[in-house]
């Protein structure tokens, strides 16, 4: 099979994959909530049908799924196919949950969506190795400076070290 066709073939396993895997997280919650309902009698989640069928179908997807998907595709298309899974599991908490589906759920679906389809776009475009000459020149660039010091600042604001954390 041609390296496009075994793409093609991985990206279709991954969404059948990851749809299946949304279907039995939401079942295995359904069970869970309906337990709840009840006021005696709890049975404990393996002695229930509904969550059962919902384990077997995320153990079933998760493990044919991603064995299919890592060999078949490159990392840069793995990862943002991940983010598919978000995308069903709101639409699945939606029709078998009967869970709001709510303007924000809309626009968080839809960013998802377009920040998966860019990942994979721009991903995919063959970067040039650089020389460790190119690379010091690069580091006497004001504008390459600027541009790490406000990415890092960036990182640091949005994520607080450990350091920050403990005290």
């Amino acid at each position: 099979m041609p390296a496009s066709g075994t793409i093609i073939l991985g990206c279709i396993i991954g969404v059948i994959s990851s749809a299946t895997q949304s279907i039995g997280l939401t079942l295995q919650r359904k069970s869970h909530l309906l337990e709840e309902i009840k006021l005696d009698n709890h049975r404990p989640p393996y002695k229930r049908p509904l969550w059962r069928v919902g384990f077997l179908l995320f153990l079933i997807a998760n493990l044919l799924g991603s064995s299919i998907q890592i060999t078949t595709l490159p990392l840069i298309i793995l990862s943002p196919l991940q983010a598919i899974g978000l995308v069903f599991n709101s639409i699945c908490s939606s029709i078998i949950l009967h869970e709001a589906f709510t303007q924000l759920s809309i626009i968080g679906t839809i960013l998802v969506g377009f920040g998966a389809l860019f990942i994979a776009a721009f991903g995919s475009i063959a970067e040039p190795n650089h020389s460790l000459k190119e690379l010091l020149d690069l580091m006497q660039r004001k504008q390459f400076v600027s541009w790490i010091i406000i990415s890092l600042s960036l990182i640091h604001i949005s994520e607080p070290t450990r350091l920050d954390v403990i005290s």
